[in-house]
């Protein structure tokens, strides 16, 4: 039972205190624990913006064309791309483990990030529907591991999210929860940016964001958000509402400026 009240009091204190430091951050002001935040939620948020990037176009694969040379390009592209993908994903992970460590993360996600850490560091483990390509076709038994484990560890991703989300709230407040969330959107455009695919619609994600930021948050960052928000009159992205390349670059490069320190553009197709 006395073990139990000090747990309960420990709480509290992190709670209070994590409350306390967000309402009395001066506007402009991010605070650590929203810098921490934004990192995480950057980091556990970008394996699944490349991963999905990389599934659709396995997914096209299937789309094969009459020109054999054409196609044996495809798959050694993929097999490239499968090989960046896991390497991003190991990366990734590593920088989350690091945060999570400093944050105080609950043990199940700090487990979860080492277990997949452990697993990207090595070869692709070839799965069992892709047995069959393994000696004739190595590159595709890759390729269709890889998609098999994106897979898995996307789901497992999402699987952790209510505790992670639970966590942050208790231990660092709402204003955390936010500049998670601003992290994970900041992820989506990096890779959007790299791959020059064209986030070209404005998101409704930053509209909600501008709407709930905390009252601390730099104006440069609010105004960064409003340009890429949909205007007040337009419903949904595709209202064939097209934005300029250099506003979304502009954007991001606001955002994690001020979150993280001084960045750059990725470099394109990574």
């Amino acid at each position: 039972m006395i073990n139990k009240s000090i747990a309960i009091t420990g709480a509290s204190v992190v709670a209070l205190l994590a409350l306390h430091s967000a309402a009395s951050a001066r506007p402009g002001d991010i605070t650590n624990s929203e810098s921490q935040a934004y990192q995480l939620g950057y980091q556990l948020e970008l394996p699944a913006a490349r991963a999905e990037l990389f599934i659709h176009s396995v997914e096209n694969l299937q789309n094969a064309t009459d020109d054999d040379a054409v196609d044996t390009q495809h798959i050694r592209d993929l097999d490239t791309n499968a090989a960046e993908l896991r390497s991003t994903e190991a990366s990734a992970y590593n920088r989350a483990i690091l945060l999570a460590n400093s944050m105080g993360a609950p043990t199940g996600l700090k487990t979860w990030l080492a277990q997949s850490v452990d697993l990207l560091e090595e070869p692709v483990v070839i799965s069992p529907e892709a047995k069959k390509f393994e000696t004739a076709q190595p590159a595709t038994a890759r390729i269709l591991s890889t998609l098999d484990e994106a897979t898995t560890l996307h789901a497992q991703s999402v699987g952790n999210d209510s505790s992670v989300m639970t966590w942050l709230k208790i231990t660092s407040g709402k204003d955390a929860l936010w500049a998670r969330d601003l992290g994970m959107l900041s992820a989506r455009i990096y890779v959007s940016l790299a791959q020059n695919d064209g986030f070209h619609h404005p998101t409704p994600t930053a509209a909600d964001l501008v709407n709930t930021a905390p009252s601390n948050m730099p104006l440069s960052v609010l105004r960064a958000l409003r340009d890429i928000a949909p205007p007040v009159d337009k419903i949904a992205p595709s209202d064939s509402l097209i934005l300029d390349p250099d506003v979304i670059q502009a954007s991001y490069l606001t955002i994690t400026n001020a979150f993280i320190g001084d960045q750059t553009l990725p470099p394109k197709g990574k």
